[in-house]
């Protein structure tokens, strides 16, 4: 039953004012049989190589990659007789960030690649005969996910920038942060320090409300606000 797997993927990337293009993008879907039990789970990911830092698009390019063969692996991997629980996916897709900072921060020991880092946000959505489904959203730096009806859209992702960490403190208003003179300034980033600390959430897709999920670069968070974002998609 594989038309109840289907989801309708886009995906567009510009190379904007830079010289060369340091986004790299992925859609994924992997399949698995346990105790006789079809389930699908379908990986996408956005990430950015920071400007500014050399080699960037190297890093997003091996994030991909790293991304990609520890998930497959970490499913191939599990010989139990049990579908995945929620906090195994969970776990899944976290150890994919860990392992994707510590190829690039390795690399970027090298010097002709040092300094070399990359943002990363992604969806991971499971599905199974037995009904047993949801998504995770996770990022690191400052790519979004956004959750979108026809009625509104909300930021599921929250910054690793130095402007989040002032509108978290109370410092200044979300408004002012869209004009800050440091709103480009990450705190953290996967390839630029040996660890990381993903964020990743959870959702239930028998109770979501949302029917669209849009992961971004800051090439599009940057330069669009959400209300034009909600129009477009």
């Amino acid at each position: 039953d594989t038309e109840r797997w289907k989801i309708e993927v886009g995906a567009r990337s510009c190379v904007g004012g830079r010289k060369n293009n340091e986004d790299s993008i992925s859609w994924n879907t992997f399949l698995k049989i346990t105790d006789n039990i079809p389930s699908s789970i379908k990986l996408g990911i956005v990430a950015d190589g920071v400007g500014g830092h050399n080699k960037g698009e190297i890093a997003s390019s091996m994030l991909i990659s790293a991304f990609n063969q520890a998930v497959s692996e970490s499913i191939d991997g599990q010989f139990n007789s049990n579908t995945f629980t929620e906090e195994e996916h969970k776990n899944i897709l976290e150890n994919a960030y860990h392992t994707a900072n510590n190829d690039i921060f390795e690399k970027a020991q090298n010097k002709n690649y040092s300094g070399m880092a990359t943002t990363a946000v992604s969806v991971y959505i499971w599905e199974d005969a037995n009904k047993n489904n949801g998504f995770l959203i996770g990022n690191v730096g400052d790519s979004r996910g956004y959750l979108i009806n026809k009625k509104e859209i909300i930021q599921a992702t929250k910054d690793d920038s130095e402007v989040q960490k002032l509108i978290d403190e109370g410092e200044i208003t979300n408004e002012e942060a869209k004009n800050h003179p440091r709103k480009n300034v990450i705190t953290q980033a996967i390839g630029n320090k040996k660890n990381i600390i993903p964020k990743i959430e959870t959702y239930n897709l028998q109770n979501i409300d949302y029917d669209y999920i849009l992961l971004c670069s800051d090439g599009i968070s940057d330069k669009m606000n959400e209300k034009e974002l909600h129009k477009i998609v």
